[in-house]
């Protein structure tokens, strides 16, 4: 595979500014059981409903600068980016447990153009 130029390349014709990382994130990720847990009305009483699914991805703190822009606002907790492939479907306020840890997804990013997804997440210190 020749590569080209960017000079080459028509503005018009760019596709992107970044290139796919599907196939060079594998080799940083690792093996990762994602359990999402659903809360569910049963009854009058609040069921956990969990739903596991493999994937691979990795699990990183957030640096001190990002987590002085968040909105949230709370220096006490404990900021994490999850760089994951493409699959994981998760939604802010959703619960997930990555290796017997639980977090709270607060943002989500969708870079599958660029073969991965990124999401913020913080510890779930309330397990009810």
């Amino acid at each position: 595979m020749k590569l080209q130029k960017g000079a080459n390349t028509p503005l018009n014709q760019a596709v992107s500014g970044l290139p796919d990382l599907g196939s060079a994130l594998p080799s940083l990720f690792y093996p990762i059981r994602a359990v999402t847990i659903c809360k569910t009305n049963v009854d009058g009483f609040i069921q956990e409903i969990e739903t596991a699914q493999d994937t691979q991805g990795v699990v990183q703190v957030m640096s001190a600068q990002e987590v002085v822009i968040k909105y949230e606002g709370q220096r006490t907790w404990k900021f994490f980016t999850l760089h994951c492939l493409p699959g994981l479907n998760l939604k802010p306020d959703d619960i997930v447990s990555i290796n017997g840890t639980r977090y709270r997804c607060m943002a989500k990013e969708d870079h599958t153009m660029y073969g991965f997804l990124r999401y913020d997440l913080t510890e779930d210190y309330q397990e009810s």
